[in-house]
């Protein structure tokens, strides 16, 4: 103030006014740099400022009544409304710092015109010091509101603590636990420079070349345009979770003792050692009784052995369909063993799993898999196909006089399935099995003991043989399972001194009702069949038992049933933060709800809605959004209905053409709109989850 003072005694008014004028340029330069520079951070991260997203609520609220498409086309525009502001405010700013920087620099000539360049120079020295504490002063207040900008950006991706499992002993960074936590299915909002473009222009080529001839070249045009056009535009997408996939890249590769999978049950992301992983396999591997080492890679052996003995069985039945033909391998590959982490249990154990694809024997699988689905009998009083047929039977169950619920569980089933008693079904279930095949029994046992007998895998450059039971992830485990219970509880259940009102069963889970204080009696006749087939019982304990995802509960002389989830579940679905379509996170919900509704007495649906409800918060979907599509009236069919409109729809369009092209938003839309009108092609949108490698797949009938 004393500056200016003196300026004005000394040189006058007008000189005083051109070094205030000066001093409010340079001030405004410090504003106009740090918020040219909040304002570009904020572009490049993908943030919308506060003063933006306010400016636009009365278009929002103009337009709040608009629903389903119509919503996110609103949606949409208001972002790009924003995005278009916060271009134009970065370009009105720069253009004001260039304005002030010109005045700046005619005051300066002006002032060394008409007075000492000594003055002009300390003064000069002077704004350059006030300009730096400004600036600094507010880019320390400009860093605070981007980082809360940032944090309440983090903040919508909320995960819970019981979707990872840190099993390592070593401490987790937040940035880590929260990206492993999102699982599998999670998808990053991909960039361009993600976007392989020879491999999209190559999908899109398949896409052509299933469209009509004449249209060929037109529809080429339409999808290099759209394609060109994308590639040219800007990238403004920034995704606050993929600086976490970096922080966890970076993380895991300074640890490469850790090893990032999912557990055996719950869908819980899984971070351990991979030594104690190693240990807990090597463990497994030792068991005698159930797995032995060879000293050689029997793959070639084996596939030549497939191979002739599915010739001699084609020449036996005279195959001229081809169907045997197609159950020929060439190019087998060695199946791969790997284990889940039990999590849920008191004890850390693997379950082993046999990666059999493309396994010298997986023909033979096929085949026999085959025969012996469609020969089984689904009408028997045993046979659950699912928990709503469950549902549907035991709903409204009258309960007789002291008898109690009793759930029956067979300990590891597939991998204790000896050969002699899968034998022995195909002896009892002949008759059945013949109608659907010219093949002898002894040909159909001559393949199922080559199956079992050629069940092999490596691990770790070691080869073994698996000597007992089916594999778990073998294709004909399943319905092997099926025939094994069926033949034991035919052959357990009339040497019981009573008479079970009902008995379910779903591959391994059983559930029955018995008289109360026989289930010593059960467990005795059941685990006397056959000493690899042991089972554990669990009884109902104040009168709800869980059976699949049903809870039967005992009310009155009645069994109700209510939805149910295991205590190992963890209650994650498709996050809602995940790069998927819109509508098939809207589907995830509505079809989870009739899938409650149907499976839960009408007593129970209320409950079963809020509990629900609660799940798809967790994972990230709005309050408002889950009221409209959970607390509707509205219903979808039944599923019956469903599938037959499913079923009628595949048989009128028998000549369906599939094609993919990888999920990119917006992209991939304005692909699929462009062949929207041949009815005959199916484009599936492809995602890969970027550490977990688990293919998604989206089916678009366009």
């Amino acid at each position: 103030m004393r500056f200016f003072n003196d300026i004005k005694n000394t040189h006058g008014v007008a000189v005083m006014k051109f070094f205030k004028q000066w001093a409010k340029f340079n001030s405004r330069l410090a504003s106009l740099h740090n918020r040219r520079i909040f304002l570009l951070r904020c572009r490049s991260a993908g943030i919308k400022p506060n003063h933006l997203t306010n400016s636009i609520k009365g278009i929002d609220s103009l337009l709040a009544d608009s629903h389903g498409i119509i919503r996110n086309q609103v949606n949409r525009y208001n972002n790009r409304l924003v995005d278009n502001l916060l271009n134009l405010e970065i370009s009105i700013t720069v253009d004001n710092i260039r304005r002030s920087e010109s005045e700046i620099v005619k005051i300066k000539q002006q002032l060394t015109n008409i007075m000492s360049e000594i003055v002009v120079e300390n003064f000069q020295r002077k704004m350059e010091i006030n300009y730096k504490k400004k600036f600094y002063r507010i880019k320390e207040t400009n860093i605070s509101k981007f980082r809360r900008l940032e944090s309440a950006r983090k903040d919508l991706i909320k995960v819970q603590e019981n979707w990872f499992k840190n099993i390592s002993g070593i401490s987790i960074p937040e940035d880590v636990r929260t990206f492993l936590s999102l699982g599998p299915k999670f998808n990053i909002t991909p960039k361009k420079s993600d976007l392989n473009l020879g491999s999209l222009l190559a999908d899109v080529e398949g896409l052509v070349s299933v469209s009509p001839p004449e249209m060929r070249n037109i529809l080429t045009s339409k999808v290099v345009n759209v394609v060109t056009n994308y590639v040219h535009s800007r990238d403004t997408t920034y995704d606050p979770i993929r600086i976490m996939m970096m922080n966890t890249k970076s993380f895991l590769r300074a640890h490469q003792e850790l090893l990032v999978t999912r557990s055996d049950k719950g869908n819980v992301s899984v971070i351990m050692k991979k030594s104690d992983y190693i240990d807990l396999s090597r463990e497994l591997l030792t068991d005698e009784e159930h797995y032995q080492v060879l000293t050689r890679d029997p793959t070639s052996t084996i596939q030549q052995k497939s191979n002739k003995l599915m010739i001699k069985v084609r020449r036996k039945i005279g195959d001229d369909s081809g169907i045997i033909k197609k159950h020929t391998i060439y190019n087998s590959k060695v199946p791969k063993f790997y284990g889940l982490p039990k999590v849920h249990k008191p004890q850390l154990a693997l379950r082993p799993i046999i990666s059999s694809l493309d396994a010298p024997t997986s023909c033979i699988s096929q085949y026999v898999t085959d025969l012996l689905t469609i020969s089984y009998n689904r009408d028997n009083e045993f046979y659950v196909p699912d928990s709503f047929s469950f549902s549907d039977f035991i709903n409204n169950f009258k309960c007789p006089p002291d008898f109690v619920l009793v759930s029956l569980d067979v300990v590891s089933l597939f991998t204790n399935i000896p050969f002699e008693l899968v034998e022995l079904s195909v002896v009892r279930h002949w008759n059945e099995i013949s109608r659907h095949t010219q093949m002898s029994q002894n040909d159909l046992l001559e393949l199922v003991r080559f199956i079992f007998d050629n069940t092999y895998f490596t691990y770790q450059g070691r080869y073994y043989r698996q000597t007992l039971g089916a594999p778990m992830g073998g294709k004909l485990s399943p319905i092997l399972a099926q025939y094994v219970l069926d033949d034991l509880l035919t052959s357990v259940l009339p040497g019981l001194p009573f008479v079970m009102p009902f008995l379910k069963k779903y591959v391994d889970d059983l559930i029955c009702m018995i008289p109360e204080g026989s289930l010593a009696t059960v467990l005795e006749h059941f685990n006397s069949y056959n000493t690899h087939l042991q089972f554990t019982a669990e009884e109902e304990v104040d009168n709800p038992i869980p059976f699949l995802d049903i809870r039967v509960i005992r009310m009155g002389e009645v069994l109700r049933t209510d939805w149910y989830n295991k205590p190992s579940s963890s209650g994650r679905y498709l996050h809602y933060r995940s790069c998927h379509p819109q509508n098939m996170k809207l589907n995830l919900v509505t079809q989870m709800k009739t899938r409650v509704l149907r499976l839960t007495h009408p007593t129970f649906h209320s409950q079963c809605i809020v509990k629900l409800k609660k799940l798809f918060v967790m994972n990230g979907y709005p309050i408002k959004l889950l009221n409209k599509l959970l607390c509707n009236t509205s219903s979808s069919p039944p599923v019956e209905v469903t599938m037959s409109l499913n079923t009628d729809a595949m048989i009128d369009r028998a000549d369906i053409v599939y094609a993919t092209i990888p999920y990119i938003p917006v992209l991939s839309n304005k692909i699929s709109l462009i062949f929207k009108d041949y009815k005959n092609i199916m484009i599936v949108k492809t995602m890969k989850h970027p550490l977990f490698k688990n293919p998604i797949t989206i089916k678009d009938y366009s």
